[in-house]
């Protein structure tokens, strides 16, 4: 007799910059039919949602969170999640593998882990806002000198990110 396969997927974000950082932003109406985000997996990189709209309906580490619009949520690669419910939403994602994180970085998210989805006041919000959409018109000038420097543009973002979530946290 076969045995039931019951290890816990992990999804593998595409690389489109070929430097370990993946960003983009998407919206939907409701759940899509990606059978991948209903079932319980985990990420291959450090990945921060910022949802912008609507509400997510999610299970991190077998809790159940209702989050709402101006909150981020931060995934450790470990940490096991499903989305149950999704309405109306547009949110901005990010990921990045523990190579292109500074050692210092990487030391904080390890000490933040596991994070729970984070209410953001307005200004934290629409700094982060700005942010992503700064790194998101890069991605798209694909045939744009300025596109090939965006590894470092990245790695300086994400820079500006930590900082600003260890002094939001009050951590370090």
């Amino acid at each position: 007799m076969r045995k039931k396969n019951t290890s816990i997927p992990i999804n593998s974000i595409v690389n489109e910059f070929s430097a370990g950082i993946a960003i983009e932003r998407t919206s939907f109406k409701t759940l899509p039919n990606f059978e991948e985000a209903k079932q319980s997996h985990r990420e291959d990189r450090h990945t921060f949602f910022l949802l912008e709209n609507g509400t997510v309906h999610i299970e991190i580490d077998f809790q159940t969170y209702i989050i709402k619009p101006s909150s981020v949520i931060y995934m450790h690669p470990n940490q096991v999640h499903r989305i149950i419910e999704m309405e109306n939403v547009t949110v901005s994602t990010w990921a990045i593998n523990n190579e292109n994180l500074n050692p210092d970085y990487l030391r904080l998210l390890e000490g933040i882990t596991p994070a729970k989805p984070l209410a953001l006041d307005k200004e934290t919000f629409s700094i982060i806002f700005e942010l992503v959409s700064l790194c998101l018109k890069f991605s798209e000038r694909k045939n744009d000198r300025l596109y090939h420097s965006l590894e470092g543009v990245g790695k300086l973002s994400w820079g500006h990110w930590f900082d600003s979530l260890q002094h939001h946290l009050n951590v370090g």
